[in-house]
């Protein structure tokens, strides 16, 4: 009897479609929810009366006034899309959906500044 790839070729690639299909469903869902925090009680009044004096880049010094330094922590402890999620472990404890939604989020975050190339915003 001689072996055929076809049906194990075919499985191989319908679990690599399916794996693909959820990776960007899980994207399309981090789209639809990104940074939905900012406009809840706990981060929203602080950013309205605090945040437009203070240009925010990712290692900016940390000098905040209280409230927006605490809408900033609240911020970072429910959204897994920045490192300080994470605690100590940072970017090691990422997986590769919250890298992609960080890169896109620093890329939208910098935009607005008119950098001449998007390393230039970080």
């Amino acid at each position: 009897m001689t072996y055929d790839s076809t049906e194990d070729t075919l499985r191989h690639i319908q679990r690599v479609r399916d794996l693909l299909n959820a990776f960007a469903a899980e994207l399309i869902r981090r789209g639809e929810t990104h940074d939905l925090s900012k406009l809840g009680p706990e981060e929203k009044p602080a950013r309205d009366a605090h945040q437009p004096d203070y240009e925010h880049r990712y290692g900016a010094p940390r000098e905040l006034p209280v409230a927006l330094r605490s809408a900033f922590d609240q911020h970072h402890a429910t959204n897994s899309h920045h490192p300080e999620f994470y605690g100590e472990a940072g970017v090691s404890g990422m997986d590769l959906l919250d890298l992609v939604e960080m890169f896109f989020d620093w890329k939208a975050a910098g935009e607005p500044y008119r950098y001449d190339t998007f390393y230039a915003s970080l």
